[in-house]
């Protein structure tokens, strides 16, 4: 079998890629939260929000703008110790 990380626990200080995910539906997203929203872009986890039923991570993107993002709309690439 094939370990697979578990995304729900992405460190603060990780490299991320963010990936569209159909997963994620519209509802959960004000126009603005999508609105800041970059996809296909690196950036790096700058904290979680994390409430019953509902975990997100704020990114900071490479231009310094950041957005909320669902954990399976996110990729790691560098995971923070």
């Amino acid at each position: 079998s094939i370990d697979m990380p578990d995304i729900s626990v992405i460190p603060v200080g990780s490299t991320v890629r963010t990936k569209f995910s159909v997963d994620v539906g519209c509802e959960e997203w004000t126009e603005g939260g999508w609105e800041r929203k970059r996809w296909g872009v690196e950036g790096v986890v700058v904290g979680k929000h994390d409430s019953p039923g509902l975990c997100c991570y704020c990114v900071r993107h490479g231009d310094n703008t950041t957005a909320s993002y669902d954990p399976c709309e996110l990729e790691v690439l560098v995971t923070a110790s």
